[in-house]
Formats: C-alpha cells, structure tokens, sequence
C-alpha cells in the first residue's frame, strides 16, 4: 500500500482535464491574486469528498491568494498527496496552506523529504514523523534547498548503511533532519564533513577511538558550527594528543577540541 503512495507522490499533478481547468500561468512581475482565488475556491468546492463548505472554502481561498502567482497550484499539490495518504481535508489544509507564499522550491522540497522519509523503501518512517522531517527542510529551513536535500540523503545513506553506524530508522531520519537543518547557516553543505568527524572519532588510528554513542553525541555538537568546526576539532585534537604538541590524553583533549571546535564562527556570530 505504501509502495502505491510513494507512486502517486512521485508523479504529484493534476489529471488531464484537472490541468486544463486550473491551468496556471508564470507572471513574476505581478500577483494575479483572482485567479489564484477562484482556482483555490473551486476546486475546494467541487471536490465534494473534502467535506469542505462554501464558506469555509473561501476563507481558505482567501488565504491562498496571499501568496500571489501560482500559490493555488502549489496548495493543490501539497493538499493532494496528503489526501491520497489517507489525511483528512480539514487537517491537510493548513499544511498546504504553508507553501503559498513560498517559491516552487520549496513544495518540492517537501515532497521530495517526505517521501523518502515515508517510502518504506528508504527511511518508512510514519506520516507524522515524515512531516515533521518535510516541514523542517522545506517550509522551515532558511538555507540552500539543494543543500538541505543533499545532506539528508547523503546522511540517511550513511547512518542506515554504513558498517559502524548502522543506526535505528527513526533514529536515523531523525538524525539526519537535525544535522541537515544546521546546514542553513551555511553556504556549503555540512554532511560529508558530519560523516569524516564521526569516522575520526571511532575509526582513525589519530583519532581517540570512542564508540558509536560518544561519537554522535560530540559530533552532533560540533557541526552546528560549521564544517570549519569539523577541521578545527580534529586539528587540535591531533596536536593536543602529540608528543609535540601538548601530550594531553584523550579524556584532556576532548574538551578542549570541542572548545576551540565551537569558536569556528566569527565573533560576532557566537552564541553567548
């Protein structure tokens, strides 16, 4: 059954005749906030099976229309796939209704998350779960999209796959939206970078060799402050760990790595 939504996600359009009745036109230079309105309206209304009324129905077209050129395709988009995923109407709308004022990017960005966060070929995780994963790296991340969708699968891949992780499901999609929405703050993506600090962590000879737990946990505290903390954490604790540098013991270098490791952002960036 699943292996069915995940289709009809995958291919999220209107039917033939549906395009041609809501067709809807690219204009960036203005808003063509009637047509966005009678769109929202009618097809709320002549889909009898959402229980939605007239009244209702405009209220809601109201709000769609704010989000000017194309905001009632998008809303239709989104308010289908979580219809055909067994959603009520009522409850679907106001999540459909996230994405209006928001660029084509960003419904495909949500689309894209929760169904690999659904698909029980990839994460399979419950709808409730798959969109808070959505929401996060779609409507709620502030960075780079093809940033955010590149990490999480990039992370996913890594924490389900990966000999040493191979983590939980649910933990590793959650994993994967935290560490994937740290990313905002930044220009480059911060997956491989997450990934080489964890490798450092357990595996590398240099590294202080703790297990998967201790890794995550130190891990998880150091990517938020970019890749560069990744660079600094595991450059100072190499030196802290030398014979020539300060000869500490690992239980000494952790703090400090981390400590250096979380000034990686300028001063004026830091959270005091």
């Amino acid at each position: 059954m699943k292996a069915l939504i995940i289709t009809v996600i995958t291919s999220l359009t209107l039917s033939v005749s549906a395009k041609e009745e809501f067709k809807l036109i690219e204009d960036s230079d203005q808003c063509l906030t009637a047509r966005e309105y009678i769109t929202a309206y009618r097809y709320l209304t002549e889909k009898k099976e959402f229980g939605i009324k007239k009244d209702q129905a405009q209220k809601i077209a109201d709000k769609v229309s704010l989000g000017c050129t194309g905001s009632s395709q998008r809303f239709i988009n989104v308010l289908n796939a979580l219809i055909k995923l067994g959603i009520s109407a009522n409850t679907a709308v106001p999540y459909a209704l996230n994405f209006t004022k928001k660029s084509d990017n960003y419904t495909e960005a949500f689309i894209d998350v929760f169904k690999k966060s659904y698909d029980p070929k990839y994460l399979n995780l419950d709808i409730q779960s798959s969109l808070k994963n959505a929401l996060r790296l779609s409507k709620d991340y502030s960075g780079n999209l093809e940033n955010a969708l590149n990490d999480f699968e990039n992370l996913v891949e890594f924490c389900l796959d990966d000999e040493t992780m191979k983590m939980p499901i649910a933990e590793c999609g959650a994993l994967a939206t935290k560490v994937a929405g740290f990313g905002e703050k930044f220009e480059d993506p911060i997956a491989k970078p997450f990934i080489e600090l964890l490798k450092f962590l357990q595996e590398e000879d240099k590294g202080p060799k703790v297990n998967k737990s201790d890794a995550l946990k130190i891990a998880v505290k150091v990517i938020p402050y970019g890749s560069k903390a990744v660079e600094n954490y595991i450059r100072l604790y190499k030196f802290s760990t030398s014979k020539k540098g300060l000869g500490y013991t690992a239980s000494q270098a952790l703090p400090l790595s981390l400590k250096l490791a979380q000034r990686s952002l300028p001063p004026a960036k830091r959270v005091k």
